[in-house]
């Protein structure tokens, strides 16, 4: 295992498990029906936590791991995307109210959805690996499925699947590279 795929595996489980810590410290937080964002949301008891050691080491990492592959790989792309993604939701917290900065804080989610599940595609179809277009597909399905009315209440379940389905692609679009 490259040190780079080592990295992008650690930052994964790091996400899963401080998450789903952070998600339980939470006064009423609902992993199911809350994404991510909403753990560090402005206002929320933890999220100035959830934000400064959660969401920034993760856009750190992500965007190391974007410096260590050529500008021409899809790996590139992705983990770019991921750190766009994250360093988004660091600079601008969902507000639970209408307010400017959500907007980019929206635009910042659709760089890490969009463009890591199309960095996935391209890589897929790259490398000719099939697990990596199914993942690309994933995380457009979690993506839509997140953000479609008739399943909001389980909005986060399928945040999570988007954001496995990048993150397990980035370990294994690492994993290929040497």
């Amino acid at each position: 295992m490259t040190p780079a795929a080592a990295l992008a595996l650690l930052l994964m489980l790091y996400l899963g498990v401080a998450s789903a810590l952070l998600g339980h410290l939470t006064p009423g937080y609902v992993w199911r029906r809350d994404s991510l964002s909403h753990l560090g949301q402005h206002g929320q008891a933890l999220a100035e936590i959830t934000r400064f050691a959660l969401f920034l080491p993760i856009a750190a990492g992500c965007g190391w791991l974007a410096l260590q592959t050529p500008i021409d790989a899809p790996q590139h792309w992705l983990s770019w995307s991921l750190a766009l993604g994250y360093l988004g939701a660091v600079i601008w917290p969902l507000r639970s109210y209408p307010h400017p900065a959500n907007r980019y804080h929206y635009l910042a989610g659709a760089i890490e959805y969009v463009g890591g599940a199309a960095a996935l595609l391209w890589g897929g179809w790259q490398m000719q690996q099939t697990m990596l277009l199914v993942l690309g597909g994933l995380a457009m399905w979690g993506t839509a499925c997140s953000q479609h009315p008739a399943w909001r209440l389980r909005a986060g379940q399928w945040q999570r699947l988007a954001e496995a389905s990048l993150f397990l692609g980035q370990y294994l679009l690492l994993s290929a590279y040497s």
